[in-house]
Formats: C-alpha cells, structure tokens, sequence
C-alpha cells in the first residue's frame, strides 16, 4: 500500500533534485528515479541497499547508508523533496529528522512523509518481515508517534502542512497509513 499511495501523490516534478529516506529494498526508489532521473537514496543498514543496487542504475540513482537521527551530509538547500516513508516508525524522536529535511530543502520544497498509521500500531501493529533464510518473522523495532506529534515536528522545523491522507485497504476498519505533505517555509529550521 505505501507504494501505491506514493505513486498518487503530485511531490516531485521532472528535474527535482530528490532525497529519498529508508529506501528498503528499493521499490519506491526505483519508482523516484524514472520520475526525476537521478535520486538521492539512503537507508540505515547495508543489508536493504543490496536489494536496491538491483533496481538502481548508476546513472539513475545514489545509494547512502544514513542513520537519519544523526547531521545529514548534505549541504543547506540541496532538495526539491525529501520523500520518508516507512522511517520514522523506527525513529524515537520526529522532530531532528523534520529540522534536517528543512534544512536540506530549499524554500517551497515539499517533504513527504507516509508511516504506518498511528490507529494500527496503538492497537499493537508493528512493522515486521519473514526472514529468507530461516522463514521466521523478524519484528522491527518501532515507536508509536501520534499524528500530532509528526505535524508538530515539521511545523516547528519550519515547514507548513499541505496534505494528510489517512489510507485504508478493502476491508480495513481503521486506516493503514498516514501521510503528511509539507511545505518549506522560508529560511531553514532553527534560524
């Protein structure tokens, strides 16, 4: 579903510059580079990127390992979009995430982000995967952010909401996934 509702979304335009977060095994980034060219791409862990680099053509796209709770290595206003999604389940405090997507982004770009929707994982779902080798399910360590807390975080950041969606399946009782579009207001976080 998180490929799907992305693919709806209007946040990238042909010659953006764009900075994908937690690119997992590249589907989404693929998805980027045939709509931008070239994508910037990172991801945690070296494992996921493996996967990727087989979606990925040197020419259309950028693999990075990046803790994104740590300074990103990218200058000031490098981004037209900051697209994160999936991630920030996985992150316990939003808000330093939102101030260096800010500070990336030059003014008017658009960070947008699509998580796990808060309803679910207060009702005890979290983000999970069957390991290939051994068929097991390998739980992933994950926070549960109410929606107040991310809108927060990119308001304070500097950025302005545009969009919220809340997705549902067929059949789904509550929504699956949330997502966020925002909009960099002027100057970067913090100043």
């Amino acid at each position: 579903m998180n490929a799907e509702v992305l693919r709806k979304q209007t946040v990238i335009e042909e010659d953006d510059a764009v900075l994908g977060l937690g690119r997992g095994t590249g589907l989404n980034t693929e998805w980027l580079a045939t709509r931008v060219g070239h994508v910037v791409t990172t991801d945690v862990c070296d494992e996921m990127p493996a996967r990727a680099r087989g979606r990925l053509t040197p020419d259309s796209g950028t693999l990075q390992t990046l803790d994104v709770t740590t300074p990103w290595p990218f200058e000031a206003g490098r981004f037209d979009a900051v697209v994160a999604t999936l991630v920030l389940e996985h992150v316990e405090e939003p808000a330093p995430v939102s101030q260096e997507a800010r500070r990336v982004l030059r003014e008017g770009g658009t960070f947008y982000l699509a998580e796990l929707h808060p309803t679910r994982q207060f009702g005890g779902t979290q983000a999970h995967f069957e390991d290939e080798a051994t068929g097991e399910t390998v739980v992933i360590d994950a926070f549960a952010h109410p929606v107040s807390e991310f809108v927060t975080a990119g308001v304070e950041a500097g950025f302005a909401v545009r969009e919220m969606g809340e997705w549902r399946a067929d059949g789904d009782e509550r929504p699956r996934l949330l997502s966020i579009r925002f909009e960099a207001g002027p100057g970067e976080a913090g100043s």
